[in-house]
Formats: structure tokens, C-alpha cells, sequence
């Protein structure tokens, strides 16, 4: 039996300099991992392969070093030197270790044998690394070979670089808006490859946050993006010691500040290989002016033969500009290009990058929410990408016939994510975010899947809120998805939106809301839509709002009729940890149903509807049987009786007649309904499974075997996913038979796990923690 991962979705982290591009490959951070992204060339879609885990906190920083070398940078105080094993396998192979704070900003350059690699943090320094590529099989900690104590304050950036071919640059961005140009000192010891400062550079009014150079010809361009929304391209010119002495003595001789700020000489040593110092002018090329907020990357496009020097720029003003400067228009630069988000109440790009060709450009946002560009015929044009949740993902459900799936996070937005077929032939699938149906103001902490696509949710608030599909949607599912759609489209709106004095979603039709100035079109589309249609047309109307708890709601669940919502809120009394139903067709309380002291930390009815399994922080399940229409208390654990800490999770078997609760000490126990004159329930093995970490998601598979054999999924709390097969009748009734450890499964807490049916496949969706959901089909 086997789990084969077929969708992974997870934003990157909002830091800058978080994504990098080399090839076909791209990484990018997501929570503590490294998330590896193949760009398939045969199509404009991308595919997650893998991700790689071995920090301890956020990745804040990644970079291509190599074809074969990246370096991560963390929260954890600590840089790490990737290799790869094989295509697409890399391990960490050095652990930079020093900081004593983030490590916030890397660049790192090969010079013959040897990869410097520079770093940045919050503690004041500047560290410089010598790693020697010909003991590639050495692995371990390594220390740096200088360390750079700016006294005060912190570098935001830094670009390292060998000139000339043996002359070493390290750039630093200080928080006092300079640039610090480091070097070997002339007048140093000829032994020693110490950087010292040899020259700042000033003109930026704010922080420098983004800096590349490019070399052109004899000459180098140092491009420096700021927070005071300007770009300077700075060149450093190669010049003779008498030129040098020359221009040194005719500035010392002027009197003329003008003079002075046009040319500045520094010199500066070669490797210890060599005596030779070599001198360079540094002078200020241009100043570029177009954005209107901080600008937040700057990439040169790769050299090529007769072609124009371009620059790539990202604001947080939510544009993306390439600058082009020919050689035609002489030093004059102009905008070539410029695309990006328009309207809507997001923030702008952290950061974009160009591929090898410079023909496509990948940004992401402040939201961790990806943006593709690719040039067409000379116009660059936005296509499909990846994405996800930036956020905690706390839920996630299915629709009721498996055809999508939704998730609901801490980032305040809920996700729908459905699969994309080119075709009713095609047997190739890949799963995208089809719509963004919620965006709230409060941390979204459940969901379920109501019939008719609709659903209900709960936040950090009181309210249960529910909403409905539009006609919209229908189309692009079955343009998309191509799925078979019965339901009656008419019943529902057109598409939704957020009036402009209002905070729920609205649902209008086709003319009701022309002459609106906040009117948009909505489109079908034949491919999943990009993440400027995802924030702005894919919402969907919000249609009642459901009061009675207490405090913030904690759980939900339906029966499988779809007739009745349960909900629970957060408790420290017996009075608010009351489950509540409610009626589905009349969205009034059907029901309150008591029987736990502390918050009830999840809720599932059983599929033949006759039962309603409740699990708390109280460390006791709580089984309600229906009689006529309504619930009545049959039966609740014992204190302590199995579980000694809280029970997390609980699942029902398909046919009903087990059902499953996991609790934080590590225990998965199988229980035995026994429906004779009364109800009764039992353990339903001989001894309750003790697994390595607290369990903190349980799901039951589709029956296997024609009901002889179950399989069980747990999640655990260190990101492990296990599947468990349980037979009733076999001497021995456990039996783990997958194990996914973090670097295939999740690296923190896992949330929740559900089975579905979709064709002819059992797909299992999980979502964690560490921001991501994912889709695993099981394979027997």
C-alpha cells in the first residue's frame, strides 16, 4: 500500500529574497521548509516535487548557488549548504552555524574551487564563508572565515562578487541607507583574504533592500533597489593606477563638489595568490523613477548577445517594471514593461524573478500568493501558477461527490482546489486552486461541506457563517474540471461580491450590479484561473449568519444528508461546551445537545446518520443516537479510562460500525459499536495502538476488501502521516503500513485528514501547520 503525492499547495513566506530560479527549477520557502518546483517545459503549468526540512524556524532567505548547491537561511540563527544526491534529491551537506540572531539575507559566488558565500543578520554582523566544492563528501558544521561587526544596527542586504577574475567585492546595505563597499585592503597583509571597507556609497533616502550585478564588457552594474520606491544603477569602471592617481588628484585639487560626486576611485587587492591591487570607479549611472512604493527586488536579465541591458523591478505599490536601456537610446532608460495586480485590497510583490531565457517572470506577494508572466509575441501575458494558504491550515473537507476539495486557514481566506483536465480524454491531471470563495477579517478555524455546494464556516468570532455557490463557478468547474453538473444552476446567483459599504459577501445576477463603480466581469475559463482573478472573482455569497454560541467557534461538522450543522465553541465551563445543531433547511437551532466539560475539539456524525461521535479537551467521547429527530446522550467514556490527555480527533469507519479517537498521549484507539437491544460500545482491539508523537488527526479510509479490512490515517503532531490497517478477525489487528516522515509528509502539527472517492481513486487530503495541503492517492 502505498501514499503517491499528487498536489501540494503552500505560499512562500513573506520575506524578500525568499524565491530563486535557476533552469527549470525553482525553490522557494514555505513555513520551515524548502519547497522544490520543477516548470515543466512541454506547458505553462508547474509541478511541486519535493520539499526539504532541517530548520527549526521560518526560511527567510534561498539561493541558487550552483546547478547542484543552493543555501537556505532561517529564523534559527543558522545558513544551510544544500547538494543534490540525485535529480531531484538534495540533503544538507554544511550547516552554517554562528549568528546569534536571523539570518535575513545570502549571496554567495563560485571563484574556481571555492563558494563564498556571504550572510546577513540581526545581530550586527556580516559572516563570510569558504567551502572548498572539492570535499563534497564532507558533511558538518562549518565556521566562518570572517565575520564583519558593524558596531550598530544591521545589514538588510548584501551582494558578493569577483571582479576582474581575482578581485573579491562584497556590497553591503546598511540600515543608515548606504551601501558599505568592502574589499582587501591594499595597504593589508598580503596573506590575508580579510574584507575591509574601502568605500560608501550614499544617495538612497530609505532602506536598501535589493541589490544585483551584471557585468557588461569591462564594466560592472550594481543596481540598488530602496524602500524610497528609487532604483540606482551604480557602474564600477576598471582603471590603470595612473588613471587612478589622476582622477584622485584632480578631485583632492577641485572645488567643485560636482567633480567629487561624479567619480570616486577605490582600490582593491587580489586573492593572496597575488600581490596586485586594482582599482576601480565607482560612479552613479542613473536613478530610476516608477514605482510609487518601497521597491522590493531588483534582478538584471541575463547577458546576451546584442541585446539591451534590462532590468527587473518589484514594488510594493503592486506593479512589476522592466526597464530597458538600448543602445539606442544611449544611457536613457525606459519602461519597457509594466504589469501586475490591479485593484483589489491586497499589499504588493515581495520579490520576482526571471528564468534563465528571461522570457518568464515568477512574483509573490505579501499574501505568499504567486504571479506568472510570460513573454507572447513581445507582450507578457499572466498564466496559471502555483499557491496556497500563507497561513496555518486549521480544516479542510470535501464536496460531497469528491469532484473538489476546500480549506480554510489562520490567513483569513478559504481555498478551493479542484482538478484541470485539457480535456474529457485526457488522462493527465493536475490539481490548481479553482477559487478563493472566502476572505474574512478573522482567523478561519473550520469547515464543512454542505450539499449543493455550499458550506459552512467558523472563525475567531461567534457567528457561523454559510455560504452558496454561484452560476460562475458551475461553468468554470465543468470548463475546468470538466465535471458533469446536475444541480440547477438558476437557483443560485451569478457571482458575489463585497459592496462597497458592506463587509459580507453579496450575491448579485447578471444586471444588478451595472453602474456600480466596484462592478466586475466574470469570466468561464478553459484553464484555472491567475491570482488577480483568484483574490477578485471567485468569491462566493454569504447567506446566513448563524448566532448561539458564547465564544469563538471551535469545530463543525454535517450529517450526510446535508439536513444538520453542528457547532462548538470554544469552552472552560460545562454551560458553552454545548453542541449545537442546526437545521439546514430552516438555519434555526434544532437541538443543543450537552455532555463535555471543556471545548470540544471535534465533532463527526456517522455516514448511515444515526450518530453524532464528539471528542474534547476533557480527554472523554461523548456518542449521541438518533431517535426520531433528534439526538439523545447514549453513551460517554470513562475520565481516563484509555485516553490520559486530550483527544484530538475522531473518525467513523464507512459502514459504521467503528469508530477511531487519537489524544495527544500518543494513542489511537479502535472503538466497537454493538447495536443489539441497546446500543453499546467496546474497544475494538485488544490493546489501543501507542504511535511515536501525539496523535492529532485520525481518518478512516473507504472500506477495503468489501468491508473485511479497514485502513486508518493518522496525523501526527511532528508532521508524520501513518496508515494503519485494522482487521477484526486476524490474530494480529494492527499493522502500520506507510510511514511519511516530514520531507514527504508535513513538518508541523497536522490539522486534519480526509478520504474521498474521486473516480476511480481514493485520495487522501491533509493539511498541516506548516501552511501547506496536500493530496495523496492511494495506491494498493
Amino acid at each position: 500500500m502505498k501514499l503517491e503525492q499528487i498536489y501540494v499547495a503552500a505560499g512562500c513566506n513573506r520575506f524578500l529574497k525568499c524565491l530563486s530560479w535557476r533552469k527549470d527549477l525553482l525553490l522557494y520557502g514555505s513555513c520551515n521548509s524548502v519547497v522544490l518546483v520543477k516548470k515543466l517545459s512541454k506547458s505553462d503549468d508547474f509541478e511541486v516535487l519535493k520539499s526539504f526540512v532541517a530548520h527549526s524556524d521560518d526560511v527567510r532567505c534561498v539561493s541558487w548557488m550552483t546547478d547542484d548547491i543552493f543555501v537556505s537561511t532561517s529564523s534559527d540563527s543558522t545558513a544551510i549548504v544544500w547538494k543534490r544526491l540525485a535529480d531531484f534529491s538534495f540533503v544538507p551537506w554544511k550547516i552554517l552555524k554562528g549568528h546569534a540572531s536571523s539570518v535575513t539575507a545570502c549571496s554567495g559566488y563560485q571563484h574556481e574551487s571555492t563558494l563564498w558565500i556571504a550572510t546577513a543578520s540581526g545581530d550586527s554582523s556580516v559572516k563570510m564563508w569558504k567551502i572548498d566544492l572539492n570535499m563534497m563528501k564532507e558533511d558538518g558544521e562549518e565556521t566562518s572565515c570572517q565575520t564583519i561587526d558593524l558596531k550598530s544596527g544591521f545589514a538588510l542586504e548584501v551582494k558578493f562578487h569577483v571582479l576582474d577574475g581575482n578581485v573579491p567585492l562584497l556590497v553591503v546595505a546598511r540600515d543608515n541607507s548606504k551601501l558599505q563597499v568592502y574589499g582587501r585592503d591594499p595597504k593589508g597583509k598580503v596573506e590575508s583574504n580579510d574584507l575591509t571597507l574601502i568605500h560608501n556609497l550614499s544617495g538612497h533616502d530609505n532602506w536598501i533592500v535589493s541589490l544585483d550585478l551584471i557585468q557588461v564588457q569591462d564594466d560592472y552594474l550594481l543596481a540598488s533597489g530602496s524602500q524610497d520606491s528609487f532604483i540606482r544603477v551604480w557602474r564600477l569602471s576598471p582603471r590603470t593606477e595612473a588613471q587612478a592617481k589622476m582622477v584622485q588628484k584632480s578631485v583632492k585639487d577641485s572645488k567643485d563638489e560636482e567633480i567629487k560626486m561624479k567619480e570616486e576611485i577605490v582600490g582593491m587587492k587580489c586573492f593572496s595568490e597575488t600581490k596586485e591591487t586594482k582599482y576601480f570607479a565607482i560612479i552613479l549611472e542613473t536613478v530610476l523613477a516608477g514605482h510609487e512604493d518601497k521597491v522590493q527586488s531588483v534582478q538584471w536579465r541575463p547577458r546576451f548577445e546584442d541585446q539591451s541591458l534590462t532590468l527587473l523591478s518589484c514594488s510594493m505599490d503592486k506593479t512589476v517594471i522592466v526597464w530597458t536601456s538600448s543602445p539606442d537610446l544611449g544611457e536613457i532608460w525606459e519602461q519597457s514593461a509594466r504589469f501586475g495586480e490591479v485593484g483589489g485590497n491586497t499589499l504588493g510583490f515581495m520579490g520576482c524573478q526571471y528564468d534563465d531565457n528571461a522570457e518568464q517572470i515568477l512574483g509573490y506577494s505579501f499574501t505568499g500568493s504567486f504571479h506568472y508572466w510570460a513573454n507572447v509575441n513581445a507582450e507578457w501575458k499572466p498564466f496559471k501558477t502555483i499557491g496556497g494558504h500563507f497561513g496555518p491550515v486549521e480544516d479542510l473537507d470535501w464536496e460531497r461527490n469528491g469532484r473538489y476539495l476546500v480549506s480554510t486557514s489562520l490567513d483569513q481566506t478559504t481555498r478551493l482546489h479542484a482538478p484541470y483536465r485539457v480535456s474529457n480524454t485526457s488522462e493527465a491531471v493536475s490539481w490548481h486552486e479553482l477559487a478563493r470563495p472566502q476572505v474574512h477579517g478573522y482567523d478561519l478555524t473550520c469547515i464543512t461541506m454542505l450539499p449543493n455546494h455550499r458550506f459552512a464556516s467558523g472563525a475567531e468570532e461567534k457567528i457561523v457563517r454559510t455560504f452558496e455557490t454561484t452560476r460562475t463557478f458551475l461553468a468554470n468547474l465543468r470548463s475546468i474540471s470538466k465535471e458533469t453538473i446536475q444541480e440547477n444552476e438558476n437557483m443560485v446567483p451569478r457571482m458575489a461580491l463585497v459592496p462597497s459599504l458592506g463587509l459580507s459577501n453579496k450575491g448579485v445576477n447578471a444586471d444588478e450590479n451595472e453602474g456600480d463603480s466596484n462592478s466586475i466581469t466574470y469570466d468561464v475559463f478553459e484553464t484555472p484561473p491567475t491570482e488577480e482573478t483568484l483574490y477578485q472573482q471567485t468569491l462566493w455569497p454569504e447567506v446566513y449568519k448563524l448566532y448561539g454560541h458564547g465564544y469563538e467557534i471551535f469545530c463543525l461538522a454535517s450529517n450526510a444528508q446535508g439536513t444538520l450543522i453542528a457547532s462548538a465553541c470554544k469552552a472552560s465551563k460545562a454551560e458553552h461546551a454545548e453542541v449545537i445543531l442546526w437545521s439546514v433547511d430552516s438555519w434555526e437551532i434544532a437541538q443543543r445537545l450537552s455532555g463535555h466539560d471543556l471545548t470540544v475539539t471535534q465533532m463527526a456524525f456517522s455516514p448511515n446518520d444515526q450518530y453524532l461521535l464528539t471528542v474534547s479537551r476533557d480527554r472523554t467521547w461523548c456518542l449521541f443516537g438518533k431517535s426520531g429527530e433528534t439526538y439523545t446522550k447514549i453513551q460517554r467514556s470513562k475520565d481516563k479510562a484509555v485516553h490520559q490527555r486530550l483527544i484530538w480527533s475522531c473518525s467513523w469507519s464507512e459502514d459504521s460500525k467503528f469508530f477511531a479517537t487519537c489524544s495527544r498521549d500518543k494513542k489511537l484507539a479502535m472503538w466497537k459499536l454493538e447495536e443489539d437491544k441497546e446500543v453499546r460500545v467496546s474497544l475494538g482491539c485488544r490493546e489501543v495502538q501507542s504511535l511515536q508523537d501525539s496523535i492529532t488527526a485520525v481518518a478512516f479510509a473507504p472500506n477495503l476488501e468489501g468491508g473485511q479490512k479497514y485502513v486508518v490515517a493518522c496525523g501526527l503532531e511532528n508532521g508524520s502521516i501513518m496508515l494503519i490497517s485494522f482487521d477484526p478477525k486476524a490474530d494480529k489487528e494492527w499493522n502500520v503500513v506507510k510511514h511519511l516522515g516530514p520531507n514527504d509528509a508535513h513538518h508541523k502539527t497536522v490539522k486534519r485528514l480526509k478520504f474521498a472517492r474521486h473516480g476511480d481513486s481514493i485520495i487522501l487530503a491533509s493539511c498541516s501547520a506548516d501552511h501547506s495541503v496536500k493530496l495523496f492517492k492511494l495506491i494498493m
